[in-house]
């Protein structure tokens, strides 16, 4: 996904392709009456996902390339830290209920699912191929991740052993 909606401000968060030879971007916000672009951010590397986190009031950018997430604060558009998350990911899911944050990555085929407080990784598995979809259901506590492996069903509570 590459635009995510505040509802709560009444914002646009959006990601653009490369803007220069060196392959940076942009985070925008946008005001949805206007139209008007109202702050930029520019990250390393284009990045392909953009997730918007209600509850945590965050937005998460992975740059193209590599393995770094990019936990942005809104609405002021200040990265607040970088997390290490599957090459490429191209799906970010937050997950406040069990104080976790689900990445997948489309180049290597890898799953994380981190501890939002500290960053650090819970639990670490191959999904299969390309991951290019995620879907939570955090009051069941499933995730499901489509990858050339076909859909996956995951029971996020035990993984993170939390019940």
């Amino acid at each position: 996904q590459r635009i995510a909606l505040d509802r709560a401000r009444n914002k646009i968060y959006a990601v653009t392709g490369w803007i220069d030879w060196r392959q940076n971007y942009l985070i925008l916000t946008i005001n949805p009456d206007t139209l008007a672009i109202e702050k930029t951010l520019t990250l390393p590397t284009a990045g392909l996902e953009l997730s918007y986190c209600e509850q945590t009031g965050m937005l998460y950018s992975v740059d193209f390339y590599g393995n770094t997430l990019y936990e942005i604060e809104v609405p002021d558009l200040k990265v607040r830290r970088t997390l290490t998350v599957p090459l490429s990911s191209r799906n970010v899911v937050c997950d406040p209920q069990r104080n976790a944050i689900y990445a997948a990555g489309y180049a290597d085929g890898m799953f994380s699912a981190l501890d939002y407080a500290t960053g650090k990784t819970l639990a670490h598995f191959a999904v299969g191929a390309k991951p290019s979809s995620m879907a939570l259901l955090p009051e069941k506590g499933l995730l499901f991740i489509g990858s050339g492996a076909g859909i996956l069903k995951i029971d996020v509570d035990k993984m993170l052993k939390t019940k």
